[in-house]
């Protein structure tokens, strides 16, 4: 009686062991390289925060991608080390699209993919890199080319579908095209990874504009110095106020026979107007600056580290500070009704700035105050935009720099 009790708990101990090991085997939950701190397939879940630099190491398409990545990002953890993650896609083609030209009614043409199916798309890449050139990525990025991880040879890693997309065919292409002998590399079946940004962020992020000789030069010219945008130590900012100028460069304050400055095209008044804009907004307690290129002269407001992160549902939400510049300066909800139709109203520097505080319109006399008026009347953008702060010199802008840490 004892040892057919004994032989049915062991069998039920058994059954127990063999559930909880194919529960673990089909389960999200994965075990890190540690093995003592478990972690989940959300942590697979590519984010903001996980670097402006990433590798794409496999990208997979068609019916059950997910699982394939998943399984992928969770062995390039365990046994590589590599802080992998997924991003899953889908994309839907039973939707009808819009098409060029118009119907017999005068309605926009409808029309239908002739492939009508929602292929489901899964990318496994490699992150948290803070630059493109460092010596990091460069490194991971020649490891995994010439890793081979025991997932390649598995069934679920060969594809059900005959067809070979256009990625794999470049692919098989480049094999005979590339010629060269390469002693010490021996691709494995990732060898085609290559570096890539990550699409979770805006485009913004990736903006470092480098200044010219020229535009240096302008935008050192008294009083165009002054709180010049090249002196912000930040690397974002918001465009408040955008004044183009109609025609070529000259000169900015050309004296005419009197010994007076006067400016002497458009670009020269848009120059002069900025320059007016931020040392009225800077009185009034914004920090504003100014900069000016070939074709136009900007004031911007602010000084940011961070452009934003992205909120429970993974999407990009701006920086609270940057967005409470936008909201500052962008057009009210009032209405206006013109022969063109309805807009809506921008601001004005006399709707932030106490116009009795600006010295020419305070202190001038009528003639100036009529000529300065119109100048600073110029109504802000419509909607600021942030914007990467110019550089005197080309950099990475992510140099030394890790978001979210």
């Amino acid at each position: 009686m004892s040892l057919r009790r004994n032989s049915k708990i062991n069998s039920c101990l058994g059954t127990m062991f063999l559930s909880l090991f194919l529960s673990l085997a089909i389960t999200p939950t994965l075990w890190s390289q540690s093995k003592s701190k478990p972690f989940t397939s959300a942590d697979l879940l590519l984010k903001m925060e996980h670097g402006p630099w990433l590798i794409m190491a496999k990208n997979f398409e068609g019916e059950g991608a997910k699982k394939k990545a998943v399984q992928l990002a969770a062995e390039l953890r365990t046994e590589f080390g590599l802080k992998a993650y997924c991003l899953p896609k889908y994309y839907d083609y039973t939707q009808t699209v819009q098409g060029a030209g118009f119907d017999k009614n005068g309605n926009e043409k409808r029309m239908k993919y002739l492939d009508e199916r929602v292929i489901e798309n899964c990318a496994v890449l490699v992150g948290d890199f803070a630059t493109v050139d460092g010596t990091d990525i460069n490194d991971t990025l020649t490891m995994i080319k010439q890793i081979n991880p025991k997932f390649f040879g598995t069934t679920d890693a060969v594809d059900q579908d005959p067809k070979v997309n256009s990625a794999e065919y470049r692919n098989f292409i480049k094999r005979w095209v590339d010629k060269k002998d390469k002693k010490d590399f021996k691709p494995g079946p990732m060898e085609f990874a290559f570096k890539a940004t990550n699409p979770l962020l805006p485009p913004d992020y990736y903006k470092s504009p480098a200044v010219d000789k020229f535009v240096r030069s302008l935008n050192e010219q008294k009083p165009f110095n002054e709180h010049n945008l090249l002196d912000c130590k930040g690397k974002f900012t918001v465009r408040v106020l955008t004044l183009r100028g109609l025609n070529a460069y000259e000169t900015w304050g050309r004296s005419d026979a009197t010994g007076e400055k006067e400016p002497s095209n458009a670009l020269d008044k848009a120059a002069e107007q900025a320059y007016l804009f931020t040392r009225n907004l800077r009185m009034a307690g914004y920090e504003a600056y100014q900069f000016h290129d070939r074709e136009q002269s900007i004031v911007a407001v602010g000084s940011f580290n961070t452009l934003g992160t992205t909120d429970s549902k993974n999407h990009f939400v701006y920086d609270p500070a940057i967005l409470g510049v936008v909201n500052r300066f962008a057009g009210t909800s009032e209405v206006v009704q013109s022969q063109f139709g309805t807009s809506q109203k921008p601001r004005i520097l006399f709707d932030l700035v106490d116009r009795n505080k600006i010295p020419e319109l305070r202190e001038g006399d009528r003639k100036t105050q009529l000529e300065y008026l119109p100048k600073l009347s110029t109504p802000f953008d419509l909607v600021p935009t942030p914007m990467t702060v110019p550089k005197l010199e080309a950099s990475f802008l992510f140099n030394n720099f890790t978001m979210g840490k």
